[in-house]
């Protein structure tokens, strides 16, 4: 009973810290971006335009490699922890493990089903607005 507690305090310290992320997060990201250019113009750093495309998907691309990583390292202790909580309710560890097995199996069937609504249009739709989309 204990492990749920715990389990469903971690859940909604996750939901509050993401809703307080959205809704506190000072900017939108190209006011943000702007800002930046215009710093770097004041210290007397002029990017052209290939090389603000260049600069925005290398920091787009680490920040999404940085996302995914902390995201798998935050559902491997969820799940870890979640094993721990079903030992109880199925009759030994080994048993909640499998279960755990079978659930990241069945997350990795699902990115890999739906891969194209999650991975490559939001992908292809980021490029296109960077490379295809005239400067202002």
């Amino acid at each position: 009973m204990k492990g749920l507690n715990v389990l469903a305090a971690f859940l909604g310290g996750a939901a509050v810290g993401a809703a307080l992320g959205i809704l506190f997060a000072p900017e939108k990201g190209e006011d943000t971006r702007n800002k930046i250019a215009e710093i770097l113009r004041k210290k007397g750093i002029k990017l052209n335009r290939n090389e603000m495309e260049n600069t925005i998907l290398l920091s787009t691309l680490i920040m999404i490699v940085v996302l995914i990583i902390l995201g798998m390292v935050a559902l491997f202790y969820l799940l870890f922890a979640l094993a721990y909580v079903l030992e109880p309710l199925v009759g030994g560890l080994m048993a909640s493990f499998a279960i755990i097995a079978g659930i990241n199996i069945l997350i990795m069937a699902l990115v890999i089903i739906f891969r194209k609504q999650l991975i490559i249009s939001p992908m292809v739709n980021f490029l296109a607005n960077l490379f295809l989309t005239d400067s202002k």
